[in-house]
């Protein structure tokens, strides 16, 4: 059976780290009725503005995700930590702490944590059967069952200088099924790349 495009996903919490007002990491728990309040500048727009970056490389075909010509300034603030702009790079292992990247990923993340309302399925690949594997191989090969839990993080972050070697500041991509199973792709951010026409 071919993945039904209507299958419900449920967005659980957003996670965001160094990005906007939130430089050593946030989470917001999605509940059927959100509601943000706070004063002028205390990041409310921000979790609007992470999910409108997702949904823009979406629909354009920037992945994981992109920022256009016109949303370039090289002291562009808004779409990682004003922190990472202004400060050197010997002052980011201030900031390093395993746990909290544990807890919401790299400078520059947008994390969504979702889970399934109903199953579906791929086609099948061998004949291996089913019960003789673990639920991550059920997800690659077949889709997922039902009301299994994902975390998904994007890292892409922005620095004030192109020229600026940036070890701390790094690309990642990062799937985690049902709390255990993790697929990760990461590399080292491109001080040369440039902002997507």
């Amino acid at each position: 059976m071919i993945p039904d495009p209507q299958t419900p996903i449920v967005i659980d919490a957003i996670t965001l780290r160094g990005i906007g007002s939130y430089l050593h990491g946030a989470r917001l728990e999605i509940k059927p009725l959100t509601i943000l309040c706070g004063a002028n500048g205390s990041g409310k727009s921000t979790w609007l503005k992470a999910l409108n970056i997702l949904a823009d490389a979406l629909s354009s075909n920037r992945f994981p995700f992109g920022f256009k010509d016109e949303d370039y300034d090289s002291q562009n603030i808004q779409i990682t930590n004003a922190f990472y702009h202004l400060a050197d790079p010997d002052e980011f292992e201030s900031l390093e702490n395993p746990a909290t990247t544990e807890q919401f990923g790299t400078p520059g993340t947008i994390g969504l944590e979702l889970h399934a309302l109903k199953s579906y399925a791929i086609p099948k690949t061998n004949t291996i059967k089913d019960d003789a594997k673990g639920s991550a191989w059920k997800f690659l090969n077949k889709g997922h069952e039902a009301k299994s839990q994902f975390r998904l993080r994007i890292a892409h972050p922005t620095y004030k200088s192109d020229s600026t070697p940036t070890p701390i500041l790094r690309h990642v991509v990062e799937l985690q099924l049902n709390g255990k199973h993790i697929l990760r792709m990461e590399k080292a951010r491109d001080p040369w790349q440039k902002f997507e026409p």
